[in-house]
């Protein structure tokens, strides 16, 4: 936030996702590297095998997380 000014690191090829738990957010996103989308890789966030508890209902989603296939059952990660 601006008051508290804490940053926080992801480290390369983790899984991610984010939730705003607030009206009004900003993110600012930053890469180790240029942009490539074939390198992209991505979860339905409402997946029942990631077990997920959101602390909010989703009530709005990217159609880019939306089209993402649910996981198979015998999904045992992905390694970059």
């Amino acid at each position: 936030s601006p008051d508290n000014l804490k940053t926080m690191v992801i480290p390369e090829g983790c899984a991610h996702g984010f939730q705003s738990l607030e009206a009004a957010c900003e993110l600012l996103y930053l890469h180790t590297a240029h942009y490539d989308s074939g390198s992209e890789k991505g979860f339905l966030p409402t997946d029942p095998q990631l077990n997920i508890r959101w602390p909010l209902p989703i009530t709005m989603l990217s159609d880019r997380d939306r089209s993402h296939a649910p996981l198979e059952s015998d999904f045992g990660g992905i390694c970059l």
